[in-house]
């Protein structure tokens, strides 16, 4: 229906905060998290694979740490609280050091962040007086006269979409056309009047059932799709990656209606106007009602968001990646030059795969040090990168670390601290927090091979921990020193007398949660059952690992993993921003 009114190329390796500061407790713009649908408070299905519903789960809560969070099975909620622990969980305030600028305004009250809500129903406070909603808030009725283009009235939802999910969608049914059918669906501003259909005035956009005309701002419509009546189901794209509008009727597809849809026509070029879903009735009897995610929508958005989000990695595999990467080492004032080779290699180094190392440098370096193809390599060439730079790693390193490591995800935590003392003396003397990780790891391994051998050896399921079956168990018992009740009971009364008296805590809570194995018959039935979950053993090797590597002079993470922090952080940055873009990109289970 027409109306006649118109109304640095360098990225920096070396670490964002200093070591002493914990990796739990370093602060950081708070992600977003988003109020969900419906009395769950669930997401809608398309969203739920976007970093925003995956805050909701209270995975992103955390700083980034190395490994665990390349793994995208990795859990931090089932992270036992000792393995997260720091070196400031240790230190006295006196042996701090002081907080550079950065970092203290780290420390200061974030202005970012914070929950963001989806629509989920009309707004009783942002409607005209000529419309009734129901209980829910999702069925809207006329009951103006419907004389003229004056007696028209729009509705807003019960708050603006967060361009945070990238693409947005909702439904309404047609439930009756009234008599003349002058229905229109779009989005808003907060500050446009109410008194017209979606898309007459600025700052709204709208398409109309009566005639089938896209409006844009303006009382004069353009021909856009067809009409839609009593029992049609018509809904609303909103794409803040491309920045348009687009329109469905009955499950199918009607193109795109509007572009540059953030644009304030009142201010040329603004950007991040917050839109509002709308609705529109002009005549008695019109009814309709609203699907903001409560139940199945008819289009299948799911598919169309994964197209459009496809059409995004298409662009961003397109673009050519920096060869070589100029980048910051630990070393101050050091720059290396990487190639996506070196981040590989520099990867397996730094977690000690000797073999997995000697085999990737000897296949993509050889040309690089005048070697044939499959030519055996010194492993003392492994750290040659092309730029002519030497990484002082050798193959005894390599393995002793990796040694270390592989008892420690056997469990064999006794191995791996009589080992490390052994090669790397200083490192358990000077990182007391490492000494509590491997300890509580221990308490915790004692407790497993307890339980397995009193005959609770096999782990329920659903408990989280590591499948197996009650002959392997034995067999494993069989070849161990089984500690009985009264060996656990000793050793968790020697992690209190080390432990127990910090004045963390942080360090505090952790013991206790250790020690809550204990108070249950069958610790593998209990709800503590994931500290026994040997997924737990990684972050503690990790943590190790990184603390050898330090001791050597060498940095705590790779290259690699310090590039997808800064990657996550960006990314969490743009999210809070609200950059419609950052709605389409998971980098969880998309790149890792």
């Amino acid at each position: 229906m027409e109306s006649g009114t118109t109304t640095s190329s360098v990225v920096d390796l070396r670490p964002a905060v200093p070591l002493h500061q914990s990796r739990v407790g370093t602060p950081h713009t708070p992600p977003t998290r988003v109020r969900g649908v419906g009395a769950s408070g669930r997401v809608p299905e398309y969203l739920s694979d976007t970093p925003v519903a995956a805050r909701r789960s209270g995975l992103h809560g955390r700083d980034l740490g190395p490994d665990m969070d390349l793994d995208p099975s990795y859990d931090w909620r089932r992270t036992p609280l000792s393995a997260t622990l720091q070196a400031d969980a240790f230190a006295s305030p006196s042996g701090i050091a002081p907080m550079d600028e950065d970092t203290q305004r780290l420390h200061a009250e974030p202005t970012g962040g914070g929950v963001v809500s989806l629509p989920t129903s009309w707004s009783s406070k942002d409607k005209c007086q000529h419309l009734e909603l129901s209980a829910s808030g999702l069925r809207v009725s006329y009951t103006g006269s419907g004389k003229s283009d004056s007696d028209a009235a729009a509705v807003r939802a019960n708050c603006p979409i967060p361009p945070q999910c990238g693409l947005y969608y909702f439904e309404i049914t047609v439930l009756s056309k009234g008599r003349d059918g002058y229905i229109g669906i779009g989005f808003s501003a907060s500050n446009v009047a109410l008194d017209r259909l979606p898309g007459w005035n600025e700052a709204s956009w709208g398409y109309h059932g009566d005639d089938g005309h896209s409006f844009a701002s303006s009382g004069t419509g353009k021909q856009y799709g067809p009409t839609y009546t009593t029992g049609d189901v018509i809904g609303c794209i909103i794409n803040f990656l491309t920045m348009t509008a687009s329109f469905t009727k009955n499950g199918q597809y009607l193109g795109v209606a509007f572009r540059d849809i953030t644009k304030d026509p009142r201010n040329k070029g603004a950007q991040g106007m917050a839109l509002y879903p709308s609705i529109g009735l002009r005549t008695p009897g019109e009814i309709v009602e609203a699907n903001f995610g409560q139940k199945k929508f008819v289009f299948d958005i799911e598919h169309h968001f994964k197209e459009e989000k496809a059409h995004l990695w298409q662009s961003i595999n397109a673009t050519p990646l920096p060869s070589p990467i100029s980048v910051s080492s630990s070393k101050q004032g050091h720059t290396e030059l990487l190639d996506v080779n070196d981040l590989v290699l520099d990867y397996l180094v730094h977690h000690g795969f000797s073999e997995s190392a000697e085999s990737f440098h000897r296949d993509a370096f050889a040309r690089n040090v005048g070697r044939k193809v499959g030519e055996d390599v010194d492993m003392r060439d492994v750290g040659r990168l092309q730029t002519g730079n030497r990484v002082s790693f050798d193959d005894s390193d390599l393995r002793r670390r990796q040694a270390i490591c592989s008892h420690i995800l056997r469990g064999d935590i006794d191995a791996a601290i009589s080992e490390t003392n052994e090669y790397y003396p200083s490192v358990l003397r000077d990182n007391r927090h490492i000494v509590f990780q491997l300890k509580c790891r221990k308490y915790l391994e004692m407790i497993f091979q307890s339980a397995a051998h009193v005959g609770n050896g096999v782990p329920h399921q659903g408990s989280g921990v590591e499948n197996g079956n009650k002959a392997k168990l034995k067999q494993k018992a069989a070849a161990t020193a089984i500690p009985d009740f009264l060996d656990v009971v000793k050793y968790g009364q020697e992690l209190q007398a080390e432990f127990g008296m910090s004045e963390n805590p942080d360090v505090r809570a952790a013991l206790v949660e250790t020690y809550s194995l204990l108070a249950y018959p069958d610790p593998f039935a209990s709800p503590m059952a994931y500290l026994l979950d040997a997924a737990g053993r990684k972050p503690v090797a990790d943590a190790l690992n990184m603390a050898i590597l330090e001791s050597e002079g060498h940095r705590g993470i790779s290259a690699v993993e310090k590039l997808v922090q800064h990657v996550c952080v960006i990314q969490d940055c743009l999210v809070n921003e609200g950059a419609g873009a950052s709605g389409f990109v998971n980098l969880r289970t998309d790149c890792l």
